[in-house]
């Protein structure tokens, strides 16, 4: 797997006094492994407006403005502006499967790196915070979220590369940038008229010209990351496809069509883009890995919780075998492929964790029962992962591991067929328990009771199914058990305040979508005057108030409205997520 990581994206600074100065101040960033949202790569950050968006995965506040940074990646995706989010690893516990599990959750439109690095002072002491550097490369901004765009704006004003920056002095150029920043999914139609007025004279041509070289030098970019940072040449494909598609029309979308049919035209691409597959839907099986010892994440609240041990073993016991039974499937079905040698490096990097003799004989025990009279269809597949648990186990006897191989082969030799069914089946219902955990959490912390008890009935059913020893049956538990004592937890409106707001009361400055908040129609630049009849003095008297609160109580909430008029809403406060 170690093969498979990111590069840094610049070199760290060397430590000590005879260190050499970074030339830019983005020289001082480096990248650690994308673990969520799109890929990112050295390319894609070159000659653009970077924004660091610095959050740690135990801190509520950050966590709890993923929506807004989603909203603001969205408003800046056509502007050239670059956003990758950095996870501070402030707690020795946290590693990259806790990180990836709870960015499920989170669900990021913007890149997210684990052990990334961004060096210089902390603008302020609590999280999260954003560090912007121009497209020159040097320090823009180091400060909250509340002057992010302020501080974006005023770097691409300066960023003239930039197709809707500017200045542009004709009314042509202006015109120009806009419809190619509108759309750059089919910017190829746009260049060859281009192309002809750059071939002019006057300050027209200068500008088509200018234009013409941004385009151009986005596309080179994207062809780097495609030749140099790509794993494999299915990701490869990928780039050139999009490419080709943006740029059809023009000479640059030939370029990107030609390497496109070379990749894929490769004698052995079939067998590379069915192992690329089976690859990536096995990965996204493991991100489920719950972090090992007495912590695990709680999956609505943010925030760490003790677990009983015992279950959290097993349910790691299983989705680590799990997903040792996919990647040995992948490496024997597609050998010589990029995915089989990156699924081999996985498969011995992710060894079972120690059964003592007891739970090895248990294991066994069970598994002959199952194979012998299977009473449902996953009742194969139950009996297959118990006979992998025990042989994937490299402290147990060699005896224990030499019996599960022969009864797992029987299985594999005999019952292909069947055991084949019983995978698709259980793909299915972890299908579908996905879908209903992303309602969940697209409706946001103001998910009435009712609601997600209807939810949470669902997930049983399928629990059900599955087995009450299947993974996917651990997790439903865990993740029904979260999110009751979510409703029993303390209780928020779904708002993140006006720090610089003065009083008398609370200013809010961010609505999260599909809060308590939302819900009751409240609105960014409102201020919250009263709760349930209490004044209120400034945020952290409404902190105070809401902690006595519960999720799902109902409170009259008094604020006044930018024009100056009061108003007292009745809102059912949400859970904390």
């Amino acid at each position: 797997m170690g093969s498979r990581r990111l590069v840094l994206l610049l070199a760290l600074l060397a430590a000590g006094p005879a260190a050499a100065a970074p030339s830019r101040d983005i020289d001082a960033v480096a990248l650690g492994e994308t673990v969520a949202g799109p890929r990112v790569s050295p390319s894609d950050l070159e000659g653009r407006v970077v924004v660091c968006y610095v959050w740690c995965v135990s801190c509520p506040m950050s966590t709890g403005a993923f929506p807004w940074m989603n909203q603001f990646t969205a408003t800046y995706a056509d502007k050239g502006v670059a956003v990758v989010g950095f996870q501070v690893r402030r707690n020795p516990e946290v590693d990259e499967n806790d990180v990836v599990w709870y960015l499920e959750h989170l669900r990021p439109a913007f890149p997210v790196t684990h052990l990334g690095f961004v060096q210089g002072d902390w603008p302020q002491a609590w999280l999260p915070w954003a560090v912007v550097f121009d497209h020159e490369g040097r320090k823009a901004y180091a400060g909250g979220l509340e002057g992010l765009a302020a501080a974006v704006d005023a770097a691409l004003a300066k960023a003239p590369d930039y197709l809707a920056g500017g200045p542009y002095a004709t009314a042509a150029g202006k015109a120009a940038a806009a419809a190619i920043a509108a759309d750059r999914a089919h910017v190829g139609t746009q260049l060859p008229a281009l192309r002809g007025a750059a071939s002019g004279d006057g300050p027209e041509a200068a500008e088509a010209a200018s234009i013409l070289a941004a385009v151009e030098r986005e596309f080179d970019r994207q062809v780097a990351k495609a030749e140099r940072d790509a794993c494999g040449p299915v990701e490869q494909a990928e780039i050139f496809a999009r490419l080709a598609e943006a740029f059809a029309g023009d000479e640059l979308g030939e370029r990107a069509k030609a390497r496109h049919a070379e990749i894929t035209g490769a004698r052995n691409y079939a067998e590379e883009a069915a192992a690329h597959s089976a690859l990536a839907a096995a990965k996204a099986a493991f991100r489920r890995l719950p972090p090992p010892g007495e912590y695990v994440y709680h999956p609505t609240e943010m925030i760490y919780r003790v677990s009983d041990s015992k279950p959290l073993r097993e349910r790691r016991v299983r989705i680590i075998a799990e997903f040792r039974l996919g990647l040995r499937q992948i490496a024997a079905t597609w050998p010589g492929t990029q995915a089989a040698v990156d699924a081999s490096d996985l498969f011995y990097a992710h060894p079972i964790p120690p059964l003592t003799p007891e739970e090895a004989a248990d294991r066994l025990a069970r598994a002959r029962a199952l194979a012998d009279s299977p009473q449902r269809p996953l009742d194969l597949l139950e009996a297959w992962l118990l006979l992998s648990e025990v042989a994937g186990d490299e402290e147990a006897s060699e005896a224990a591991r030499a019996e599960a191989t022969a009864i797992a082969a029987t299985i594999t030799k005999d019952r292909e067929d069947a055991l084949t069914a019983a995978r698709e089946a259980y793909a299915a219902l972890v299908a579908r328990a996905d879908g209903i955990e992303r309602r969940i959490a697209e409706a946001g912390s103001g998910l009435p009771r009712a609601e997600a008890d209807a939810e949470v009935a669902r997930l049983q059913a399928i629990a059900g199914e599955a087995g009450p020893d299947s993974a996917l049956a651990r997790r439903i538990r865990a993740y029904a058990k979260a999110l009751d004592e979510s409703y029993a937890g303390p209780a928020v409106l779904g708002v993140s305040f006006d720090g610089g707001h003065a009083g008398p009361g609370a200013r809010i400055g961010t609505i999260h979508p599909g809060s308590a908040a939302a819900r009751a129609g409240l609105a960014e630049g409102d201020v919250v005057e009263e709760i349930d009849g209490k004044p209120v003095a400034d945020m952290n008297a409404v902190r105070a108030l809401l902690g006595a609160c519960r999720a799902s109580q109902v409170v009259a909430v008094k604020v006044r409205r930018a024009g100056g008029a009061t108003e007292t809403l009745q809102i059912t406060l949400g859970r904390r997520m």
